[in-house]
């Protein structure tokens, strides 16, 4: 026989689903779950192709008894492997719904304290702003030339394809400014 048979390709089974994957420190409850369901079908086919390799040395060997008596032997054992599979998965995907139910309420958690965090800050905005508006008086404030500056308002929507019409009065306009400013800066 040239293939080595059950025991040795089942060991490198058992090899290859207890060595860790690499991959993100924590990967979400669904990509864990996508990955043992990933796993468990490569498992299932390699069980299955292990099914048929036995099938077809049995009919290789159908003349010599010994030999498949020893077959048989194999095969009988297969399921034996098989449930332990099984039950390996079962208890990884234990494992996965206990984490998933750990993660939950740690999210759970940490939205709880987000929420207390906010409302304090919340809080205390509002007391800075109140005390604020406390210390800060309000100011009377009038504009400078009224006329003046309504006047150059209306003639800026009257001709706003042609702004320069308004010059003239927009000249005047800072002229009134700065005679007021000068006054002020001079008078105190």
């Amino acid at each position: 026989m040239r293939e080595s048979g059950p025991s040795s390709s089942s060991s490198s089974l058992k090899a290859e689903s207890t060595k860790p994957e690499p991959g993100p420190s924590r990967p979400s409850s669904t990509e864990t779950q996508e990955e043992l369901r990933r796993r468990f079908e490569r498992e299932q086919a390699l069980v299955q192709e292990e099914l048929a390799r036995i099938s077809r040395r049995e009919r290789e060997i159908s003349g010599d008894d010994i030999k498949t008596r020893q077959e048989v032997d194999k095969t009988h054992n297969l399921p034996d492997e098989l449930s332990v599979r099984a039950r390996q998965l079962k208890k990884k995907e234990n494992e996965l719904k206990h984490l998933e139910q750990f993660y939950k309420e740690q999210l759970h958690l940490m939205e709880k304290k987000n929420t207390e965090y906010y409302q304090q800050t919340a809080h205390m905005y509002e007391q800075q702003a109140l005390k604020a508006d406390s210390r800060v008086k309000p100011r009377q404030v009038s504009p400078v030339c009224p006329e003046l500056q309504s006047q150059v308002l209306s003639c800026y929507r009257l001709n706003s394809q042609q702004t320069l019409h308004c010059s003239q009065l927009a000249k005047d306009y800072i002229n009134c400014i700065n005679s007021k400013k000068n006054l002020l800066v001079n008078h105190g």
